[in-house]
C-alpha cells in the first residue's frame, strides 16, 4: 500500500515485515481505527469516523458496531475478553458486554 494512493482513512492495516509493507485487512476508506486492543480472540477498536467502539472476532475481517463514545484509549481484561475499559474525556468507563454499552467507573472532579 502506498500512502499517496490511499484514502484518508486506512481502515485496519497490518504488516508482517516490521513496517516495510502494509496490507489492508478491512474497512479501507471507511474507518479510521485508533486505540486497537486485542483481548484473546476479540479485537476492539475505536473508529474515529463514527465515534464508536468496533468489535471483531475474526482478526479484523468483519466488525460489529458497539457503543458510541469519545474514546482516548482502550484496555482489556485478558481473563474476561468481554470486559473492556475505555479512557474517555469524561473519565474511565467499563463495558461488561463486549463494548455494547459502557458504565462510569471513574469521573474526574470538576473544578
Amino acid at each position: 500500500m502506498r500512502v499517496a494512493d490511499s484514502p484518508p482513512h486506512f481502515g485496519l492495516i497490518r504488516t508482517t515485515d516490521a513496517g516495510v509493507a502494509w496490507e489492508t485487512v478491512s474497512e479501507r476508506g471507511a474507518a479510521g481505527f485508533h486505540a486497537l486492543q486485542p483481548a484473546g480472540s476479540t479485537l476492539y477498536a475505536y473508529d474515529s469516523q463514527t465515534s464508536r467502539v468496533r468489535v471483531s472476532v475474526d482478526e479484523g475481517a468483519t466488525w460489529r458496531q458497539g457503543a458510541e463514545e469519545e474514546i482516548i484509549d482502550l484496555a482489556d481484561n485478558a481473563a474476561r475478553p468481554e470486559r473492556v475499559y475505555a479512557a474517555t474525556t469524561g473519565g474511565v468507563r467499563i463495558s461488561e458486554n463486549g463494548g455494547t454499552d459502557f458504565a462510569v467507573v471513574f469521573r474526574p472532579a470538576s473544578g
